[in-house]
């Protein structure tokens, strides 16, 4: 099961989903800092680079990976859901599976 926490910036996605997933004892990971990871750039620069369809490309692949895990808190970018491959993503791996 993932519990995944969408909004736009600054809202606190990070910082709660840090203390929730201390709580819960799962592992937590915002997906923006890895999509920069895998893309070895920031998010500004991806944009800069290649384009809003291209950063969305690789955040629904991302968000794939990711909600694949288990016991994971999620913090997404208020843009994840926009793409219908990551709201079903998200939602299934929101699932609870017992």
């Amino acid at each position: 099961m993932i519990l995944t926490l969408i909004g736009y910036r600054a809202t606190g996605k990070t910082t709660l989903g840090r203390l929730l997933a201390q709580r819960l004892g799962w592992d937590w990971i915002d997906a923006d800092v890895e999509i920069e990871r895998r893309a070895d750039k920031s998010i500004g620069q991806i944009f800069a680079d290649d384009g809003e369809p291209a950063f969305r490309d690789l955040e629904a692949r991302v968000i794939a990976d990711l909600c694949r895990r288990d016991r994971l808190v999620l913090a997404a970018g208020g843009g994840a859901p926009l793409r219908p491959e990551s709201r079903m993503a998200m939602r299934e791996a929101g699932k609870s599976c017992g």
